[in-house]
């Protein structure tokens, strides 16, 4: 099945730099399996470059994203061509502030605003009012999409929820938390980005969140109070 192609069937291009991504043969295999194509060159034609971490990069006048190799992994696994917005390799200038980019097809792909603690606790919310559904598959936000509840994708939704979400809400004190973010946002009224759910953000999290709270006061002694026997 193709995969890695345009909406006119043209194979897309992706950029593996030497000794950048770990199982280079494997991910290449994948792309040229399913209708892409992989260079050693960068050039204005290609769709993506794939590298594990960030730095070293060829200089990327022509803005083109910097993805992770689990990208191409993500994609044969669901079947389609997913969002990337969730696959930046973070410290990329792309992670940071992405230019939109003009692909193969010259149509323009606009740059996508990050999630806030509203929208976050509101996927928490439609997710508890639908227990027949798991969060981790298409048909929850697929359902949420077509209501009108979210205006995003539903791969965008989803993938969310599988990179960030669940992990905090499986922490203790995780949920309170993004409840107490998103009531904040509400009473301000200023769309705050959800740095907390970042999977570059996770190390270092307040103690409100990790659950490991110091208590101010002195534990009592385990060692009971011995009485003196003198005047018996």
């Amino acid at each position: 099945m193709d995969i890695f192609v345009d909406e006119n069937s043209e194979p897309l291009v992706y950029l593996l730099p030497a000794g950048r991504v770990k199982n280079h043969s494997a991910i290449r295999a994948l792309i040229k399996k399913h209708g892409g194509e992989t260079v050693k060159k960068y050039s204005k034609n290609v769709t993506a470059i794939l590298v594990d971490e960030a730095g070293g990069e060829t200089p990327n006048k022509f803005a083109i994203p910097v993805l992770k190799p689990s990208y191409i992994e993500a994609c044969v696994e669901e079947g389609a061509l997913l969002e990337d917005d969730d696959f930046l390799v973070a410290g990329s200038v792309q992670s940071s502030q992405r230019a939109s980019r003009t692909v193969s097809t010259g149509s323009a792909k606009p740059r996508r605003t990050p999630f806030t603690n509203g929208e976050v606790w509101k996927m928490v919310q439609f997710a508890d009012s639908h227990p027949e559904y798991k969060p981790e598959g298409r048909k929850l936000w697929q359902m949420g999409v077509d209501q009108g509840i979210f205006d995003r994708s539903v791969e965008s939704l989803r993938q969310r929820w599988k990179m960030a979400i669940r992990e905090m809400l499986s922490m203790p004190g995780g949920r309170v938390r993004l409840r107490k973010l998103a009531k904040e946002e509400a009473i301000t009224q200023t769309p705050t980005r959800s740095e907390l759910l970042s999977p570059t953000k996770r190390k270092g999290l307040p103690s409100s969140l990790s659950g490991s709270r110091k208590s101010s006061k002195t534990a009592p002694s385990a060692t009971p109070t011995r009485r003196s026997n003198k005047g018996k």
